[in-house]
């Protein structure tokens, strides 16, 4: 699921906010996570090569989830919100860490907001699909990408992404912002 906030006047609706629930063809990050699990006993998603950064990269940290900066983002600033407990869909949480879900998720819009002047932003929300519930290779996560910066040509046609702005610094600055 993915959800959009955009006022450029390059984008299809100025000043709309909508979500869109995608079917993606695309090949699915399952069958790496699993191969890693099994060959080398890693986690897609907690295993990412941060090693002891890992702990400077938290934005935040709630009951359920924690809030940070990954290691190889595609832009400055994303953000992911992971959950602390193992679902591998969003479907099987408790209401109790849908409400602290909403928790982080509103504080972190919030962050981003008000230290990075209210930039335009997509969030996305990663699950297994329905018939992968109870899988254990995966987390369901959101990410969050503030558009920042504008793709060039070297990313557009390779894919690979230039994010020169650390997630350590990323993710000092986001703690350091006040909310109300």
């Amino acid at each position: 699921m993915e959800r959009r906030q955009e006022t450029s006047l390059d984008t299809p609706i100025p000043d709309h906010c909508h979500t869109d629930r995608p079917s993606p063809c695309a090949q699915s990050p399952l069958p790496v996570a699993a191969r890693l699990r099994h060959l080398w006993g890693l986690h897609l998603l907690r295993d990412d090569g941060g090693g002891a950064a890992s702990t400077v990269r938290i934005v935040k940290e709630t009951q359920y989830f924690l809030v940070i900066c990954p290691f190889a983002s595609r832009s400055p600033f994303e953000t992911r919100i992971y959950p602390k407990i193992h679902h591998s869909s969003l479907a099987t949480v408790s209401d109790q860490e849908l409400k602290d879900f909403a928790f982080a998720l509103q504080d972190t819009l919030k962050r981003l907001s008000i230290g990075l002047n209210d930039p335009d932003y997509n969030y996305i929300i990663r699950s297994a699909p329905v018939e992968d519930t109870r899988v254990k290779y995966d987390h369901w996560y959101a990410v969050i990408v503030p558009k920042l910066t504008t793709p060039a040509g070297f990313e557009i046609g390779t894919g690979i992404y230039i994010n020169s702005t650390l997630p350590e610094q990323c993710a000092d600055f986001l703690r350091g912002v006040k909310i109300e």
